[in-house]
């Protein structure tokens, strides 16, 4: 006669409840990932737009700073330049 194998049990079986609740929680965390994406995209938008107004504001004081130092007098603004 041979001796009972003992099984040890398995970290990957899960109970009925306990393997339902387990993929209603990861599909709800894949859900609420999923929905914030878009949230992220638009995000993303308004920093490169925000980030292209600061760069562009470095540039016009760079130059007014060159001209300033110099003596010369600023370059007139562009038309259509906004003045706020």
């Amino acid at each position: 006669m041979t001796p009972p194998i003992y099984r040890f049990p398995s970290p990957f079986r899960l109970s009925g409840q306990t393997g339902t609740a387990l993929l209603a929680a990861v599909f709800a965390v894949v859900l609420a990932m999923l929905a914030a994406m878009p949230a992220v995209q638009a995000q993303e938008t308004n920093l490169n737009s925000l980030l292209n107004r600061i760069e562009r504001l470095q540039r016009d004081l760079n130059t007014l700073q060159r001209h300033v130092y110099r003596g010369e007098t600023p370059p007139a603004a562009a038309a259509g330049a906004e003045l706020s």
